[in-house]
């Protein structure tokens, strides 16, 4: 490969009736952190913009192929990053796939996932997930024939996502592509195309009127992400909100709040009781957040891959809440080097780091245009043009169409970052 790695630029993949007509495609995740799943049901979306008449399929594969050895994953994930969170960053960014830790090891695993994906009579198969990747790609190098396409939902890669059997690997930015690429994966397979965010994203408003709030003309608007639906993974950033919405009780002139339990009722309750004026704002769960992020000036959230690419695709700048491991260790240091994000490592810090930003409107503002260059709002839209690309190729091929770009044997063979043909 010669030259930067560089973004894919936003597309629209508009396929001809020839190529697109009866094509399935079915995106598989694991339900371990909401993530995986929202880049999943991102990417369906995407799907259906671009070609409505294309049969889309998002899998969990705890719930579809679950075994004993699945259903594990998300109460393990819990407990390593809460009581040994340095064993999880050292296996993060230094384990290897085993047989005892590679759950494509399993023929019943495979089997079972196999039959599904004959079931649907799969076309591409798209993985949000390293164990969905995986065995998928199993399946590839055992014979199946569709495009399989990774997507990666974290500003890092670990050793667990496949080299062997990828079509495509959509990287989240140009950095992660490189990697992902010393660790062996042909260059024109992969590309930096952003984490995949829900439709309403896809157009995000401009940000001037939140950098005029945030240089002063009006009171600085503040957002907290602190709940889901596993409320073990957010208890730093639970503690933080408690701490802030203590703090507005005290100042409530210094700035605005809102505070996003989502699932956690319980939660919500509890800061109510405590939020007692009125721009003091207890939401549960929201289902427009970027009309939320384009009114903050600052989202406080733990150290997520959505939620950065979320508010990185808004222009917000991010205060990373408690003490980070593997993928999440990953995203803050991307966000912090590239001068869009601040880290308080601990949860009770964090009114003190808010009032020290608020202190500092133009450090502020220069944040958020930081995280505007970063955003990549379309990233769904762009994935999705690339592997219904890949899809007709390949379709084209299989009919000897001399007309058609033939691709290499495990994917269309673009520059990264380009555009299919």
């Amino acid at each position: 490969m010669t030259g930067q790695v560089t973004p894919a630029p936003p597309r629209d993949a508009r396929p001809t009736e020839e190529t697109s007509q009866g094509r399935s495609i079915v995106i598989a995740h694991l339900s371990v952190g909401s993530g995986h799943r929202m880049a999943a049901e991102a990417m369906a979306a995407a799907f259906e913009r671009l070609s409505g008449s294309t049969a889309v399929r998002v899998v969990d594969l705890v719930d579809a192929i679950g075994s004993w050895r699945l259903r594990q994953l998300p109460e393990a994930y819990g407990a390593a990053l809460r009581f040994a969170p340095w064993a999880y960053d050292w296996w993060w960014r230094r384990g290897r796939p085993g047989i005892l830790n590679d759950p494509s090891n399993s023929k019943r695993l495979l089997g079972r996932f196999r039959r599904l994906l004959e079931d649907a009579n799969a076309d591409a198969v798209v993985c949000t997930h390293a164990v969905a990747a995986r065995l998928s790609a199993r399946l590839r190098q055992a014979g199946m024939e569709y495009v399989n396409a990774f997507v990666l939902t974290d500003f890092g890669c670990h050793r667990f996502w496949p080299c062997d059997g990828a079509d495509l690997a959509l990287a989240p930015s140009p950095e992660v592509a490189a990697r992902l690429i010393s660790r062996g994966l042909p260059a024109p397979r992969v590309h930096a195309c952003g984490i995949p965010l829900r439709a309403a994203f896809w157009s995000c408003a401009d940000r001037s009127e939140v950098l005029g709030r945030a240089s002063g003309l009006r009171r600085p608007a503040v957002a907290v992400i602190a709940g889901s639906t596993q409320r073990s993974l957010y208890r730093a950033a639970a503690e933080a909100a408690r701490g802030l919405v203590r703090a507005h009780a005290r100042a409530p002139s210094a700035f605005d709040l809102t505070v996003v339990t989502g699932s956690d009722e319980s939660l919500r309750r509890e800061l109510l009781s405590v939020a007692v004026h009125r721009n003091c704002l207890v939401l549960g769960y929201v289902d427009d957040m970027p009309r939320l992020l384009q009114r903050a000036d600052l989202l406080a959230a733990k150290p997520g891959g959505l939620a950065t690419a979320e508010a990185l695709a808004a222009g917000v700048p991010l205060l990373y809440v408690g003490p980070c491991a593997g993928q999440e260790r990953s995203n803050v240091e991307f966000a912090v080097r590239n001068g869009a994000a601040v880290h308080a490592r601990d949860p009770a810090g964090v009114p003190a780091a808010l009032d020290e930003l608020l202190l500092l409107p133009d450090e502020l503002c220069r944040m958020a245009e930081r995280a505007r260059s970063l955003g990549r709002p379309r990233a769904a839209l762009d994935a999705a043009g690339l592997i219904l690309a890949a899809v007709d190729d390949r379709r084209r091929q299989l009919r000897g169409d001399e007309e058609g770009v033939r691709p290499s044997p495990a994917g269309p063979a673009c520059e990264i970052g380009a555009a299919p043909p």
